[in-house]
């Protein structure tokens, strides 16, 4: 495999908006791919670090609250594939 994730699949991943069909290809290729299960693991102990932080809380609430989750079943590349 020549392409791994970009930082905007794995951001949308974590935040739970990747479509269905993103989220799905992006399981396939972590399963087969040591560096990217790495990283997922690594950004999703970040992301915990952060959601953790006191000073940010009522900022990522704010946020979260205005965020439209309308635009998660589309993709968010659509060159993106496992394998390519």
């Amino acid at each position: 495999m020549s392409r791994h994730p970009s930082d905007l699949v794995w951001s949308r991943y974590l935040d739970g908006a990747l479509g269905p069909l993103d989220r799905a290809r992006l399981h396939l290729h972590v399963r087969r791919c040591e560096r990217c299960r790495d990283e997922r693991a690594a950004l999703a102990a970040q992301r915990e670090a952060f959601l953790r932080s006191p000073d940010r809380s009522s900022e990522i609430q704010a946020i979260a609250a205005r965020a439209p989750r309308d635009a998660s079943s589309r993709s968010v590349e659509r060159g993106w594939r496992p394998g390519s």
